[in-house]
């Protein structure tokens, strides 16, 4: 059939000649994407390489901690000033998704853990799902079950991989459910006429943020549960992990999850009555499907009680809320318990 009855016919007819147009484009723009998944010791893609169309992936990136794995003055200090290289495998990796943990990289290790370190593979990018754009200026590789479960995070979480697998709480979700927050949108955004091109008639699709957040951002007051029952001068509390690992979990480091219980008087003035921890050193943590219960006298002019749940580092960085609950007292909660009751256990 000639090209001029097939273009007259075909029911494609306005894409086909698109992805001409883009081709021909491309050709005159004299365009190489081939840096883009050649790896050679000194050279591979950079998120910025990545950018110039993933835009809102690479910005979530660029505020994330992965971006900072490797400077992040921290692990600088942990590591006496990177002279611990056992730590450099997870922290700066090379441009390559294997299955084990990675090895380090020689190169460009200020860019930490970027998208070559878990998305390319012999050649090609590897994501989820399949893309709806006209052209694929790169490779790709379509394997979504290289990012279910925890078998990609846990190539240097490997604790919390541990305890993920462990983990009997019903509906267990994986690492990016709370730590990606899905999100609908196109893959790609335009950043120049060429990259309109490229883009042109891609389809939004449910995908999960590259923000890589230390706490859970997704339903955290249902994952992790503080509750207050009060009697007669006594609050008992009830910390309750339903979270698919320990809480708190990593694998170096010191992360403390602390509960802090305040008394708010009528006019709103808060006293600290209680302060617990939680702590992944020593194994003093809540897991997976867990509660832990202690107790706390109630003052007699306490109007209200209110718990806050953070965490944070060992130095007191990276302080994140997980949840907080607030009781209103009642009055028979406020008799003082009787003499000899417990007030911790």
């Amino acid at each position: 059939m000639p090209w001029s009855r097939f273009f007259k016919h075909s029911s494609q007819t306005p894409a086909l000649w698109l992805a001409c147009f883009i081709g021909i484009a491309m050709l005159a723009c004299g365009c190489s994407f081939e840096n883009l998944t050649r790896v050679t010791p000194g050279s591979f893609a950079t998120p910025q390489d990545c950018g110039e169309c993933h835009v809102d992936i690479t910005r979530e990136w660029t505020s994330s901690p992965h971006a900072r794995a490797y400077t992040n003055p921290r692990y600088r200090q942990a590591t006496d000033d990177y002279h611990f290289t056992q730590c450099i495998p997870c922290h700066a990796p090379l441009p390559t998704l294997t299955t084990d943990t990675p090895q380090a990289r020689a190169d460009s290790r200020e860019l930490g853990v970027s998208c070559v370190s878990c998305h390319l593979k012999d050649g090609a990018m590897v994501g989820p799902q399949q893309p709806t754009g006209m052209v694929k200026p790169h490779p790709i590789t379509v394997d979504p079950k290289a990012f279910e479960g925890a078998q990609m995070c846990g190539r240097c979480h490997r604790g919390t991989k541990s305890q993920w697998a462990a983990s009997t709480i019903p509906d267990k979700h994986d690492c990016r459910h709370c730590h990606m927050p899905e999100v609908t949108r196109t893959i790609t955004k335009a950043t120049s006429e060429i990259s309109r091109l490229f883009v042109a008639m891609e389809k939004a699709a449910a995908e999960h943020r590259h923000s890589f957040d230390l706490a859970p951002t997704i339903a955290a007051d249902q994952a992790i549960i503080l509750d207050i029952v009060t009697h007669p001068g006594l609050a008992n509390v009830t910390l309750t992990n339903r979270l698919p690992h320990n809480l708190p979990t990593g694998d170096f480091g010191v992360r403390i999850v602390t509960v802090e219980l305040s008394a708010i008087d009528a006019a709103g003035g808060a006293l600290i009555l209680d302060s617990h921890e939680f702590t992944s050193a020593g194994g003093a943590v809540v897991p997976s499907g867990e509660s832990m219960h202690w107790s706390v006298t109630i003052p007699a002019n306490a109007a209200s009680l209110r718990a806050v749940a953070y965490r944070q580092g060992r130095d007191g960085a990276d302080r994140v809320s997980l949840t907080q609950r607030q009781v209103a007292i009642t009055p028979t909660a406020q008799t003082q318990p009787e003499k000899g009751a417990a007030t911790h256990p």
